[in-house]
This record gives C-alpha cells, sequence and structure tokens, in this order.
C-alpha cells in the first residue's frame, strides 16, 4: 500500500518510469541524502518547474525534509543565476525553503528565511502587495509556535489589513486569519473575544466556500476547543464530531485533519472520564499519523504519551510505562536526527549565505 501511494505521489513530479522508479528505489533503501541519483538530477536539471515539483512532493508527501532542501536549493541557485539574488523569484524560493525548516521544527531558521523573502518583496512590488501579507502571516504562524504571543498578532493584524484592503471582507484569507489570531487570544485565556473571532471567521468560510469546506473542520475544532476550556464538555464533544464528519467526507478518511480530530475529541472524553472511548479514539488517530508520517514523528510520540496518561488513570501500570517509554525513544531519535540534520543543514545554508549574501545563521 506505501509503495503504491508513493508512486501515486511521483506521477506528477518527475517525468518517466524510469526516474518514478528510481526515487522509489532511494525510498525503500532508505538511502542518504546524498545518493548519486538525487545528486545528478540535482547537478544536472534545470527545469525550475519539475524541481519545484519534486521539493512539494519531498516535503508535503513524503516529508523527506533534508532532499527537500537540496531541491529548493538548486532552485534557488537557478534563479540566482537567471536573475539575481533580489528577484521576486528568489524570495518564492525563500518561503519554499522556509516551510521546509518550519516543519521539522526549524523555526528560528524559517523566520530568517521569511524575512528574507519579505524584504524583496517589499523591494520588487510594495508594502500592500499580497505577498506581503502572505509572508507576514507565515512570520506570525512561527512566532505563534514560539509562544511570542503579542509579536504573532501583531503580524497577523498587518496582514489581515492588507488582505481586507486588497480582498474585501469576505475572503478565505481573512477568515483564515481571523481563525489564528483567535488561537493566540485562546492561548491567551480571553474565551470570549477568541470565540467571537473564531464565530466570525466560521461565518465567512461558510459564506463563501460552502458549509462541507475542509477549511470549516479546523475552525470548528476550534470553537470546540474553546467550550472545553469553558467546561462545556459535551458542547465540545458534539462539535468535534461535526469536524471530523466534514474533514472525513472532504479531505479522506487518512487526512491529518481527521487525526487532530480524533485526538481532540479522545483528551474531550478522558476528561469526561470515558476512558475507554478515549483510548478508541487515540488509537484512530494514531493509526493515521502511523499511515501517513510513520512511527518516527513527534504527534505520534505525543499520543502515546496521552495514551499512557489514559492508562495511568485505569490503574494499568504495565501499558502505562509501556507507552511512555514509547513516547520517550521516539521523541529522542526525533531530537537526535534532528540534531545531525542541523549539521548538514548549516553547511548549506552557510554557502547560501555567501553566495546570495544572507546573513550567516
Amino acid at each position: 500500500e506505501r509503495v503504491f501511494e508513493i508512486h501515486r505521489a511521483l506521477a506528477g513530479a518527475t517525468s518517466s518510469l524510469e526516474e518514478r522508479l528510481q526515487v522509489l528505489k532511494l525510498i525503500g533503501d532508505g538511502a542518504a541524502i546524498d545518493d548519486s541519483f538525487l545528486r545528478d538530477l540535482l547537478m544536472t536539471s534545470k527545469d525550475v518547474e519539475r524541481l519545484e515539483r519534486l521539493g512539494v512532493l519531498f516535503r508535503d508527501q513524503l516529508c523527506e525534509y533534508q532532499w527537500a532542501f537540496r531541491v529548493y536549493e538548486r532552485v534557488f541557485e537557478i534563479h540566482r543565476e537567471n536573475h539575481g539574488t533580489k528577484h521576486p523569484s528568489v524570495a518564492n524560493t525563500y518561503s519554499d525553503m522556509a516551510l521546509v525548516l518550519k516543519e521539522p521544527g526549524k523555526l528560528d531558521e524559517a523566520m530568517v528565511l521569511y524575512r528574507e523573502a519579505l524584504a524583496i518583496y517589499k523591494s520588487a512590488f510594495h508594502e500592500q502587495h499580497s505577498t506581503v501579507a502572505n509572508t507576514l502571516f507565515n512570520m506570525a504562524l512561527i512566532l505563534r509556535e514560539q509562544d511570542e504571543l503579542s509579536e504573532a498578532m501583531s503580524l497577523f493584524e498587518q496582514s489581515l489589513e492588507i488582505d481586507k484592503k486588497n480582498l474585501g471582507e469576505e475572503n478565505s484569507s481573512v477568515a483564515n486569519t481571523y481563525n489564528y489570531m483567535a488561537t493566540i487570544l485562546r492561548k491567551q485565556k480571553k474565551l470570549e473575544d477568541a470565540m467571537l473571532l473564531f464565530q466570525k471567521s466560521l461565518n465567512i468560510k461558510r459564506e463563501v466556500l460552502g458549509p462541507e469546506d475542509g477549511s470549516i473542520a479546523g475552525t470548528l475544532q476550534n470553537i470546540a476547543l474553546v467550550m472545553e476550556n469553558q467546561g462545556k464538555l459535551d458542547e465540545s464533544v458534539d462539535l468535534f464530531q461535526q469536524s471530523i464528519d466534514i474533514a472525513t467526507k472532504s479531505m479522506g478518511a487518512n487526512h491529518s485533519s481527521v487525526a487532530v480530530g480524533y485526538r481532540n475529541m479522545a483528551l474531550v472524553l478522558n476528561e469526561l472520564g470515558k476512558l475507554d472511548s478515549a483510548l478508541d479514539f487515540y488509537g484512530r488517530s494514531l493509526a493515521i499519523y502511523m499511515k501517513n508520517v510513520g512511527e518516527k514523528h513527534l504527534s505520534v510520540a505525543g499520543i502515546y504519551n496521552d495514551m499512557a496518561s489514559t492508562f495511568k488513570t485505569k490503574g494499568d501500570r504495565g501499558r502505562t510505562k509501556a507507552y511512555l517509554l514509547k513516547s520517550v525513544n521516539i521523541t529522542k531519535r526525533v531530537l537526535v536526527e534532528r540534531s545531525v540534520e542541523g549539521g548538514l543543514r548549516k553547511k548549506l545554508m552557510k554557502r547560501m549565505s555567501e553566495q546570495a549574501t544572507m546573513k550567516p545563521w
């Protein structure tokens, strides 16, 4: 089944069956990042569109972030040779590379790249351009993850004002920004204010995108989380179920949004004392993550930790210990690999900095 998924993912990313089989072999063998096939491809190809598709494949579908970074480095080199270092295409590549770094948690490095992209966009276009709004939004997401909530809110507000000026209030981008601003208010325990913005986001999405759009599932989950914080647990369960139903219908039963919904549902059921039901939903969430990203992922470690907590409440000491060990072992492996990747990434970024007059990390 995994082989079939990879074949399907590769169908639009490379131009021949031979190359698809070569990349499939790389993945199956767990080859190193400097495998001869990928190295030769990056050294010889000047087809930016094809390379960008390959970067998206590695980043978004296969979660092979080192390979994705290598691909985008080659795209950067091509753009630098053709356009110099201040062209919008270079800024677009910085943004793509920032997404690669953000996924495994390289937030500070991603922020540097977004700042580089922002400076280019402002210079090439103007401060009210859509690319500026998008970059400010992405920077705000990183600050939010780093719990720099005031700074994140400021950037969200700047992005929102540009989008409202360019697109109007009734727009999905505006709705999305309202949604993320509300998540900050929720973190700040401003629950009533958060609920107002979540509801505003939901109303716009329903009007613009329709009641069954996948993005509505995420907003419903956020409203459910506010209700959980307010102690309205039964109402929260109902909203989580609505969210799961919409996500399953619009994005498929194995989408990450469905997995998040199952996990959140389990957390609330755990609070309600429905421990067996909670474990069932944890298991559903875990199965999706294992299918999509494999066991070596921090989300999997988090679910194991949640399950350990539930087993502890049930008085099952054996399973509590077993699931805690699974969680700790995965977390250790991920952190060790990140430290190894960091060394390679710094070498690559140092070379790029020297080429593009970027400040070294």
